[in-house]
């Protein structure tokens, strides 16, 4: 095409196309062809399936339409408040960082530790069971492996988490201090 051509322009009335703008390059006898690539069939080119417009429309549908990027956050209020910049909203200060995990060096050091020791802690609490009268008559009526069961998932429902974890930390934490006092006692001696 010569630059002393005038330029055709097109826009798309009907399809998914609609609304899209195309500039006229070419056409053979069974289809019309466009700069962006896009083609036509004769037959959308004969039902009125484009539409020719001016220049200035062409350049006023081929601009991009601005859009509003979308809030990523719970407080997306806020954020719609600070993209559109309502006058009257405080201007809003640098959004908090995330803090980094931090990784704590002792931690390493005992997860990466190959040879461990096994030690016992002796860990007591105290667990409600049924009388020694009732507990003949259900001996009496009932297998003693049933009564048993039974009375295990009785108990461990009843049972306190939060108090036998309390009571596993002292005893590991006692565990711990007189592996510490004993290793005092070697240096000393």
């Amino acid at each position: 095409m010569e630059s002393g051509e005038v330029k055709k322009y097109y826009v798309w009335e009907t399809t998914s196309r609609r609304g899209t703008v195309e500039v006229y390059l070419a056409e053979t006898e069974e289809a019309t062809y466009f700069e962006s690539g896009r083609f036509a069939s004769k037959e959308q080119w004969e039902s009125g399936y484009l539409r020719q417009i001016e220049e200035e429309e062409y350049k006023r549908r081929s601009l991009p339409e601005p859009t509003l990027p979308t809030p990523s956050n719970e407080n997306a209020f806020a954020e719609w408040e600070k993209m559109l910049g309502n006058p009257g909203d405080p201007v809003p200060t640098q959004q908090p960082e995330t803090k980094p995990v931090e990784i704590n060096p002792i931690r390493v050091i005992l997860d990466r530790q190959k040879k461990k020791e096994s030690v016992e802690i002796p860990v007591m609490f105290t667990i409600e069971i049924p009388a020694k009268k009732v507990m003949n008559l259900l001996d009496m009526m009932f297998d003693r492996e049933e009564i048993t069961q039974e009375l295990i998932k009785s108990v461990t429902s009843k049972l306190n988490v939060d108090s036998i974890v309390n009571e596993i930390e002292t005893q590991i934490r006692t565990t711990i201090e007189k592996s510490y006092e004993e290793e005092d006692k070697k240096e000393d001696e």
